[in-house]
């Protein structure tokens, strides 16, 4: 017989990230100021993935994120 992995009540399979599984890093010199243009702190927000004309940001404390101009 096979054994299965038990399923736990909001647990995501391996492989996903929820909005909470995203890793933010600290902001660079060049993204914090960007951050400031947007009108936020820049010691508040993590940077979750960093494109060429864009920041994707998610909120050191309470995971809400944005999307700003690079």
């Amino acid at each position: 017989m096979a054994c299965r992995k038990r399923e736990v009540p909001g647990h995501l399979p391996a492989g996903r990230k929820g909005a909470r599984g995203l890793k933010g890093r600290n902001p660079t010199m060049r993204q914090k100021a960007a951050i400031d243009k947007a009108g936020l702190k820049a010691s508040e927000w993590l940077v979750i993935k960093n494109l060429s004309k864009e920041l994707h940001l998610k909120h050191r404390y309470n995971s809400e994120t944005k999307v700003i101009p690079a």
